[in-house]
């Protein structure tokens, strides 16, 4: 069976990961887009970080309503994800 490579649109999509096979997105055609590779470790991290300062102000809250994902993300991070595993991330190529 051919791997499907997972599509990322923006930092809280890195969640649906291991749950995407066949997915069709409605892309606008105006929008130039590109796709990149980057480590899947990093973009766990890269949703933490989203997470802690975006959504919790800059600290760990354990009463905040984001936390128990910001957990669920770094427990998928350390459990699921292999060192050399890949993401693959469409971003608008608008330069």
């Amino acid at each position: 069976m051919k791997p499907t490579k997972p599509i990322v649109f923006n930092p809280l999509d890195i969640l649906m990961l291991t749950e995407i096979e066949d997915i069709d997105l409605p892309i606008n055609k105006n929008e130039t887009m590109k796709e990149i590779t980057i480590p899947t470790k990093d973009a766990c991290l890269a949703v933490m970080d989203y997470i802690l300062h975006s959504e919790m102000g800059g600290h760990l809250d354990e009463t905040d309503s984001w936390y128990s994902t910001y957990v669920l993300v770094r427990e998928l991070m350390d459990d699921k994800v292999d060192d050399g595993e890949l993401s693959y991330v469409t971003i608008d190529d608008d330069d």
